[in-house]
């Protein structure tokens, strides 16, 4: 996160933004949430409380912020295929996972900057993971996929070979590289957005196709003749 040593309030909002990716960042207590929940690990569906919602949302805005991420909209995140699996301990969130149900990912090949290789069947992409500092390497990652390999289908176990990675940081390399390491050789990626790609591609389309017909409607043959001419 940058910011200006002379700015007082941009000092002060770096401090609490660092407190929060070292130690964590309060969320409600688990007890009190109404929701599902193993241990300390709280689940938020489409059908939770509004208030709950807007918690995952602060949190994810600090999240994508240090990993640099895009922002997936509510209306995406909450359409009906994500699930957000949070880590909290003594009230704060240790750890998060956003879970994406898809059919399909790619291998990636080579390392650092990856490219696309042969399609695989998929079934769980993890599209967020992180791990406040001081928790790194203690297991909260990886225990938060395996809860999401339990509960992103219900009643289905979602197998090791059929989880896939969005484009990761450093550290996400080597979470997605660790796991697939006993299955086979590389690991899986999704490929963009996922279906956050899927529905924009179609949003966009679907605007310039509509452009294009209030341009024919309106104009007619012959502005389409000076157009095509001038340009």
């Amino acid at each position: 996160m940058s910011y200006h040593l002379s700015s007082q309030s941009d000092t002060s909002v770096h401090r609490r933004f660092h407190a929060k990716s070292l130690s964590g960042i309060s969320f409600p207590s688990a007890a009190s949430s109404g929701e599902e929940e193993e241990g300390v690990v709280v689940v938020i569906t489409p059908s939770s409380p509004q208030p709950l919602k807007k918690k995952v949302r602060e949190v994810l805005e600090v999240i994508d912020t240090e990993l640099g991420a895009a922002e997936i909209p509510d209306e995406v995140l909450w359409a009906g295929g994500y699930r957000v699996f949070v880590r909290v301990e003594e009230g704060k969130v240790v750890g998060l996972l956003v879970a994406e149900r898809i059919e399909e990912a790619f291998l990636a090949v080579g390392e650092g900057s990856v490219g696309l290789g042969e399609r695989r069947r998929a079934v769980l992409g993890v599209c967020r993971v992180w791990t406040a500092r001081e928790w790194r390497r203690r297991g909260v990652a990886r225990g938060l996929i395996e809860r999401a390999r339990r509960g992103l289908v219900y009643g289905v176990l979602v197998g090791r070979g059929e989880v896939a990675f969005s484009q990761t940081t450093e550290s996400g390399e080597g979470l997605a590289r660790g796991w697939w390491r006993g299955v086979e050789s590389g690991w899986c990626m999704l490929r963009g957005w996922g279906s956050f790609g899927v529905w924009f591609g179609l949003v966009l389309g679907l605007w310039l196709l509509g452009c294009w017909v209030v341009f024919w409607c309106t104009c007619g043959w012959s502005w389409c003749f000076v157009y095509f001419y001038y340009f």
